[in-house]
C-alpha cells in the first residue's frame, strides 16, 4: 500500500485527549526521576538511570503516538493477526532459558543486548504487546465476521483468550492476565454479544481467577495480607501497610513535591506498581484526585469516541483501547488504595516502564486517528 492511502487528513482529533495523555506521561517521568534516585543509586550507580531510560522511552513512545495518530486506523487492519502471532512467540519465549532472566521468581523481559550503554539488555515485555494485540485483532475478527455469519464465538473466543492469558499465567503474572481478560471481554461485550453469555464467561474468568490465587504461594500470601492487613506487618502485609503509611502521611495537601520518606526504601517497588503511594505521600489527597479525575476524563472521552465511531471497527478498537487503560488504572488504585489485593500493574503513563508506555501511546495514536473521524 502507498503512503499516500496510509495517511490521510482527518478532521480535528480530539485535544482534551491529547493533552491528557501528555500530561499524565510528563508528570509520570517528573514522579520517576522524583522516586528512583535511591533505588537507581543502590543498583546501578547512577541516581538517573531509571530517569533517562524512561525518557527515551517517552520519546519514543510520543513519536509512535503522533504517528499513529496520524495513520488511517484501517491500516491496522493488516497488521492485526501478525501481531498476535508476534505478541504468542514473546509469551512463548520468554518463558524458555536463555531468552530472557528469572527476576523475584517469574519471568516476563525478553532480554535484547544492543551494546548502547544505557541501554544495554534492553527488557520488552511480550505481556504489553499481548494486551494491544488481542484487543486489535477482536476488534476486527468479531467487527468482520459477525457481520456475516450469525454463529456463536463463545468457544473460538474462550480458546483464543486461553492461550493468551495462559501464557502470561505462566511467567508468572496474574495482574496482567486480569487486565487482559477484562479488555478482551469488553470488545465481546461490544461487539454485541448477549450479556448472558458475557456473564458466563465472567462467571468462568472469576473461578479460573480464584483457582489461581490459591494454587500458588506467593499468590495466595497477597490474599492473605489484604485480608490481614493489620497482622504481619513486617512480614507478607508489609508492602499494603507501608502503602497505606505513604497514603495517610500524605494527608490533604500532601508533604510537598520531592519530601517522601517512603521513597528511602521503604516502600517496595517505588517507580513501578507503589508510584501512586508516593503521589499521595507528596501531593496529598488533592493531588491523587487530580489524577483520578485524569482518568476518568480520558476513559470518558474514549468511550464517546468509541460511541461516535464511523464502523465497528473503530467502535470495537476505541472500546478495546480505552478498556486496557481504565481496568489497568482502576486495578493499580484499587490496589494502593486496599480495595483488593496487590497485583503488580502499574499505573498507566506514570509508573516506570518502556514497554507499557510504548504500547499505550501508540494506543493513544490509534485512539486520536478514530477521533478524528467520528461521526457528525
Amino acid at each position: 500500500m502507498r503512503p499516500k492511502k496510509i495517511i490521510s487528513q482527518i478532521k480535528k482529533p480530539d485535544y482534551v485527549l491529547a493533552g491528557l495523555v501528555l500530561g499524565l506521561s510528563v508528570f509520570g517521568l517528573m514522579m520517576v526521576y522524583d522516586v528512583s534516585a535511591v533505588l537507581a543509586h543502590e543498583t546501578w550507580g547512577d541516581k538517573l538511570w531509571l530517569f533517562k531510560n524512561q525518557s527515551l522511552w517517552l520519546f519514543f513512545g510520543l513519536s509512535i503516538c503522533y504517528l499513529a495518530s496520524k495513520i488511517d486506523y484501517h491500516y491496522w487492519k493488516k497488521l492485526a493477526l501478525p501481531l498476535l502471532l508476534a505478541s504468542i512467540l514473546g509469551l512463548i519465549l520468554v518463558l524458555l532459558p536463555g531468552f530472557s532472566s528469572e527476576v523475584m521468581g517469574s519471568r516476563r523481559r525478553l532480554a535484547l543486548p544492543l551494546g548502547i550503554p544505557i541501554l544495554t539488555h534492553l527488557n520488552i515485555q511480550p505481556s504489553e504487546l499481548a494486551k494491544f494485540s488481542l484487543v486489535l485483532f477482536l476488534s476486527l475478527w468479531l467487527g468482520e465476521e459477525k457481520k456475516k455469519k450469525n454463529i456463536s464465538f463463545f468457544l473460538p473466543f474462550l480458546l483464543l483468550l486461553a492461550i493468551t492469558a495462559g501464557l502470561v499465567v505462566l511467567e508468572p503474572d496474574l495482574g496482567t492476565t486480569i487486565v487482559i481478560g477484562a479488555s478482551a471481554l469488553l470488545v465481546y461485550f461490544l461487539s454485541g454479544t448477549g450479556l448472558a453469555e458475557v456473564s458466563l464467561i465472567s462467571l468462568i474468568l472469576a473461578i479460573g481467577g480464584i483457582f489461581l490465587a490459591f494454587s500458588s504461594e506467593y499468590r495466595f500470601n497477597r490474599l492473605l495480607a489484604f485480608f490481614r492487613q493489620s497482622q504481619d506487618k513486617l512480614g507478607i502485609a508489609y508492602h499494603i501497610n507501608q502503602i497505606l503509611i505513604a497514603l495517610g502521611s500524605g494527608g490533604l495537601f500532601g508533604l510537598g513535591l520531592g519530601q517522601s520518606r517512603q521513597k528511602y526504601q521503604y516502600l517496595p517497588e517505588v517507580a513501578t506498581d507503589s508510584i501512586f503511594a508516593i503521589i499521595g505521600e507528596e501531593l496529598g489527597f488533592l493531588g491523587t484526585s487530580i489524577i483520578v479525575v485524569s482518568f476518568l476524563v480520558l476513559i470518558w472521552r474514549g468511550l464517546k469516541i468509541a460511541e461516535q465511531a464511523p464502523d465497528k471497527f473503530g467502535k470495537l478498537l476505541a472500546g478495546g483501547i480505552t478498556g486496557i487503560i481504565g481496568i489497568q488504572a482502576m486495578v493499580n488504585l484499587c490496589a494502593m488504595t486496599g480495595w483488593i489485593p496487590l497485583t503488580g500493574v502499574p499505573l498507566p503513563f506514570i509508573s516506570y516502564g518502556g514497554s507499557s508506555l510504548t504500547i499505550l501511546l501508540l494506543g493513544m495514536g490509534i485512539l486520536l486517528n478514530i477521533s478524528g473521524r467520528v461521526k457528525e
